[in-house]
C-alpha cells in the first residue's frame, strides 16, 4: 500500500514530466500586430513569421477590412495584401527592416480598411 507522501511525489514527478520543456516546446515568432483602430489602439491580433497566406477572415473575430495600423517586428516582413489568399491581382504593401520595428500608425487610404490577407516570414 502506498503512503499519502509516496503517492503524491509520484503524482508531481509524472506532472512534471508531462509538460513540454524549451526544447520540446514549439517556438512563436511573431512578425506582426494588426490593429483596428490608429495609433495602434483597439482590438489587435499578432502574427507569426510562418511563411504561409493567413486570411484576416478566417481569424477568430475577423478583422477582414478592418486593419488602420499596423507594426512590423525588427527582423521580419510582411505582404499584406487587398485580396484574400495573398492573391497577387490586387494591391500588395511590403514592410520590414532588420535594424527596427516599422510602425504604420495610421494607414493611408489605400490601405486603411482594405486589408485582407498577410504573408510573414523572417528576414
Amino acid at each position: 500500500m502506498y503512503t499519502p507522501t509516496i503517492l503524491v511525489i509520484t503524482l508531481t514527478s509524472m506532472l512534471a514530466a508531462a509538460f513540454p520543456t524549451s526544447e520540446s516546446a514549439p517556438s512563436y515568432n511573431p512578425a506582426t500586430i494588426l490593429f483596428t483602430l490608429r495609433e495602434l489602439h483597439g482590438l489587435s491580433i499578432t502574427l507569426p513569421a510562418n511563411n504561409t497566406c493567413i486570411d484576416l477572415s478566417s481569424i477568430l473575430g475577423d478583422y477582414d477590412r478592418k486593419i488602420r495600423s499596423l507594426m512590423v517586428v525588427k527582423g521580419t516582413k510582411c505582404a499584406f495584401y487587398t485580396e484574400l489568399s495573398c492573391a497577387s491581382i490586387g494591391d500588395k504593401l511590403e514592410l520590414g527592416s532588420e535594424v527596427g520595428d516599422v510602425i504604420r500608425e495610421s494607414l493611408e487610404p489605400s490601405w486603411d480598411l482594405k486589408i485582407r490577407s498577410v504573408y510573414c516570414a523572417d528576414l
